[in-house]
Parts: C-alpha cells; sequence; structure tokens
C-alpha cells in the first residue's frame, strides 16, 4: 500500500464499487471492470490527509518519487515478492543516496535475505545521515544482535533509548 494525501492523487477510472466493513469508516472501492481492491477513502471526507492506494496497480510510477517506491517495496516485500521489493528499494536509493529512510527499508530486507554484511553498509550509511534518528539505532541494534556482536547491538540500543525513552 502506498498512502497519500487524498488531494494528491488522481485515479484513470472513476467509476467504483464500494464495500464497507466493521465500524464503516471506511470505503473500499473495486475496480468494476476487473474487481480489484484499488483503494480506500475515510467517509465523508473529500480531502482527507491520507487514502490508501494499491501500490501493485500503480503504472508509470515516476521514478523520482522514493517514498512510493518504499511503499511499493513493503508491499511486496509482505506479498513475498521480495525480488520485487529489493528492485524497488535499490531504484530508491539510486535515485536518492542521502535518504536515510531508503536505506533503513533496504537494510531491514537485506537482513531478511540472509545478507546481514549488505544491510550493515545501509545502517551505517543510515547512521552517518541521521545520526540523531533513533529507528536507525534500533534497526542497527536489531541487526548486530542476529550478528550475535551483542556488545556492540548494546551500545546502538542505548543509543536509541537515550534519543527515544519511550521507544
Amino acid at each position: 500500500w502506498a498512502y497519500y494525501a487524498q488531494h494528491d492523487v488522481t485515479f484513470a477510472a472513476q467509476d467504483t464499487f464500494v464495500y464497507m466493513w466493521g465500524d464503516r469508516m471506511l470505503e473500499m472501492h473495486h475496480c468494476r471492470t476487473c474487481g480489484c481492491f484499488s483503494h480506500f477513502t475515510v467517509i465523508g471526507e473529500t480531502d482527507a490527509k491520507s487514502i490508501g492506494v494499491n501500490a501493485r496497480l500503480m503504472r508509470g510510477l515516476d521514478p523520482k518519487n522514493v517514498p512510493a517506491r518504499i511503499n511499493r517495496a513493503a508491499f511486496r516485500r509482505e506479498s513475498e515478492d521480495r525480488a520485487g521489493a529489493l528492485d524497488d528499494l535499490n531504484r530508491a536509493v539510486e535515485t536518492a543516496p542521502a535518504d536515510a529512510d531508503a536505506r533503513r527499508h533496504r537494510a531491514y530486507l537485506l537482513r531478511l535475505l540472509g545478507r546481514a554484511d549488505d544491510a550493515r553498509i545501509d545502517l551505517d550509511e543510515a547512521a552517518r545521515l541521521r545520526p540523531n534518528d533513533p529507528e536507525v539505532w534500533h534497526d542497527r541494534g536489531v541487526l548486530l544482535y542476529g550478528q550475535k556482536k551483542y556488545d556492540e547491538a548494546i551500545a546502538d540500543l542505548d543509543r536509541c533509548l537515550k534519543l527515544a525513552p519511550r521507544h
């Protein structure tokens, strides 16, 4: 899923059918032609801060749109398309090498793929780019713990907690 402000999104097809369930606060839109779940909106809002868009249906994704690539990579990773996720994250890092979030997300996927050394390179760079981001230090601590580098892991997790005591 990719999340955008409602005013930033335009859909090629406006003809959808809507399904609602549970507390009936969201409208789940489905294409009338193919039945795909295309997006969801907040009931009663025409300019919501965030709506969800099925990133798998995106065509012509702007290669400079790093957040959209990160979102699509997360969706691909969760649907077991790890090669597609890695491709999106590689392109995000190539497009914006100084984007610490792109590096963090790629490091997470690389760790899942058993490529801890490559993940460490991305997390080291993310830490250099954003030394005051507790998420970076948390992610590094988790990676180092998995590598049985306990002293380094504890140091990184301590730094995370100093930056964000409630983390």
